[in-house]
């Protein structure tokens, strides 16, 4: 097994995907863009009102996708464009980007310690430096 921590990793992911891809046996691709960004948070919902609506569509998209046939490319990019808009009317740009208080990440750590230190020994390996303390 290899183990890799999401904080190494992102310190430098092309050389830990090599590790990763040499670790399983694969040849590297030298067209790969490690710099792709996905997934990336930029949004909130407005109200709790609008977690439950955004629930409710995510309930429908998945829906769509597994019961509704494959009918033509503008009939799935309709329904594609309508949940995004749906979407867009739910939630705001996230602005502030700290998303924790002191105190409630003083709570995490004191909560999460036993198992930062469980980890350190799996590793054998001081996660201070990368985790909390």
């Amino acid at each position: 097994m290899m183990f890799i921590l999401f904080e190494e990793f992102i310190q430098d992911e092309e050389a830990w995907c090599r590790d990763i891809m040499d670790f399983i046996g694969v040849e590297p691709d030298p067209a790969l863009n490690y710099n792709d960004i996905a997934n990336e948070g930029n949004r909130a919902p407005k109200s709790a009102r609008s977690i439950w609506c955004m629930k409710a569509v995510n309930k429908l998209r998945h829906w769509y996708n597994k019961y509704v046939p494959y009918i033509s490319y503008g009939t799935d990019y309709a329904a594609m464009r309508l949940t995004m808009k749906l979407e867009c009317r739910l939630t705001r740009p996230l602005t502030d980007h700290s998303k924790m208080s002191p105190e409630t990440r003083r709570l995490l750590e004191d909560f999460y310690r036993k198992d930062k230190q469980a980890v350190e020994q799996l590793l054998n390996k001081d996660l201070s430096r990368l985790w909390f303390e």
